[in-house]
């Protein structure tokens, strides 16, 4: 990849902002998008030379069994629904707040993640709001996230035990957790705790972490159902932290929309994804800034489907969607 300081869609530096750690320069490439011809040719498709110097391309359409497989496999790596647990989403609008850049930048990675989540029909918060969706940019995001559970190490009490060295000890481009919280399925009061964020405080020393969480209260309702559960899982904070050294070549587009899909939804931990994914942007770095079709009409799905539903049923949903997403996109 080329290298230079990352850019944003305006073409400006990407700086830091002074309040946080005192962070090296990033070295990336312009955010513009990478050419097709990087792309890897699809599993079963063979090109020959004939003698006039024209090129053939021969392929074999994949079978709805094939693709269905394939589909499958793409909301289990995502870890939605996994389980017994049922999808959670945000009810609240997001209200996302950038750290570790300049005003400027965090804007627009702001800007980005309103507009994607606009797109997918999940609530935005549109005027002047308090934060419930937390990205930072740090130098190290391992670093980063020793001091916020040294603080308050509650903040990780949802995230799973075997997705826990993700967090706290890999060297992942990008790591998350959320807080969620049940309530009945017909609506009804949050509770009184107010949600995560994180702030961030210079000093001396080290950076300052604190947060001003709150001690949720579980409501639970029930009323006779065959179908419903009587509850939803909803998301009340978000927080997703990039290591902008592991992160080092990627542009500010595709970092954006990688923390955007992670904080739309409850993804596993350490996700990875096919070529056309987002979530396989660290281990297919030509594949291209955007959120690929896959993942728009999975979160659009993701946020229209009933939430109280079993996670079986969810599953099912979600499957059914996105193969007829892909069959359409065949016919097209």
């Amino acid at each position: 990849m080329n290298s230079g300081p990352l850019k944003d869609i305006t073409g400006k530096p990407f700086t830091f902002a002074p309040f946080t750690f005192a962070m090296v320069a990033i070295l990336g490439m312009a955010a513009h998008p990478l050419t097709a011809a990087a792309q890897e040719q699809d599993i079963g498709e063979a090109a020959t030379i004939a003698s006039d110097d024209r090129i053939t391309v021969e392929g074999q359409q994949r079978t709805r069994a094939e693709e269905r497989a394939e589909i499958v496999e793409y909301v289990r790596r995502t870890g939605v629904a996994r389980g017994q647990r049922p999808v959670a989403r945000w009810i609240d609008p997001i209200c996302p707040r950038v750290l570790g850049v300049s005003d400027e930048h965090g804007k627009i990675v702001a800007d980005h993640i309103h507009a994607v989540a606009s797109t997918v029909g999940a609530p935005v918060a549109r005027a002047k709001c308090r934060p419930n969706m937390t990205i930072i940019f740090a130098e190290s995001g391992r670093d980063t996230v020793a001091g916020i559970r040294r603080s308050n190490g509650s903040q990780f009490l949802e995230v799973p035990h075997g997705e826990r060295d993700d967090v706290f000890d890999s060297n992942n481009p990008v790591r998350w957790w959320y807080r969620t919280q049940e309530q009945p399925s017909w609506g009804g009061q949050h509770s009184t705790g107010d949600p995560v964020f994180l702030a961030v405080e210079t000093g001396p020393g080290a950076p300052q972490f604190g947060t001003n969480l709150g001690n949720a209260n579980i409501m639970k309702q029930y009323r006779p159902s065959l179908v419903s559960t009587n509850t939803a899982r909803a998301i009340r904070a978000a927080s997703v932290v990039i290591d902008v050294n592991q992160a080092d070549g990627f542009t500010l587009d595709s970092v954006s929309n990688y923390a955007a899909m992670v904080a739309l939804a409850e993804m596993r931990q350490g996700t990875s994804g096919y070529n056309e994914s987002i979530l396989g942007l660290f281990e297919h770095p030509d594949r291209g800034d955007d959120l690929a079709e896959r993942d728009i009409a999975f979160l659009t799905k993701l946020y229209s489907l009933p939430l109280d539903r079993s996670s079986r049923t969810q599953r099912g949903v979600l499957v059914r969607a996105l193969l007829k997403e892909s069959t359409a996109m065949v016919r097209n």
